[in-house]
């Protein structure tokens, strides 16, 4: 049972940062024509505005989506490379920092060559916030399963 855990762990990380990766390759990728189309937001006559809402909506989704990635990481982990024992959990946090990190410059190195798009420091920062985002919850996790274990 364990074995087939931590495959489908491996599974769902590969297939998150495949995600990211498709999207990430999208030239011209808008957010805002699909939020309208399932009447998640409004469309805003102010073309200034519209612009403005959709580069908040697309730093979210850097943030959420290095978020979710983090976690999964972190998972992953502490099942397949750190399962046990005393410092495995300062292990399987920073790995997932560092494997989060490269991913996030990586993307940014990758998006300078696709048509539309462009690498952004400033976004490798911005995913780093939603990475942090992702570690908080972990660490939030880990104390809530610790007080109720007390």
């Amino acid at each position: 049972m364990k074995n087939k855990t931590s495959a489908w762990l491996i599974i769902v990380v590969l297939g998150w940062m495949g995600m990211m990766y498709y999207f990430s390759n999208q030239p011209g990728l808008l957010a805002l024509p699909y939020l309208e189309k399932f009447n998640l937001i409004p469309h805003f006559a102010n073309e200034h505005l519209n612009d403005d809402l959709e580069l908040v909506v697309r730093k979210l989704a850097h943030v959420a989506e290095y978020a979710v990635l983090y976690v999964l990481i972190y998972l992953a982990s502490r099942r397949v490379l750190f399962p046990a024992g005393e410092r495995s959990l300062p292990k399987a946090l920073l790995c997932a920092l560092f494997f989060c990190l490269t991913f996030a410059a990586s993307d940014e190195i990758h998006q300078l060559y696709v048509k539309g798009r462009d690498g952004r420091i400033i976004d490798v920062f911005i995913d780093l916030f939603g990475v942090m985002l992702g570690q908080m919850t972990v660490l939030i996790g880990i104390l809530l399963k610790q007080t109720h274990h007390l």
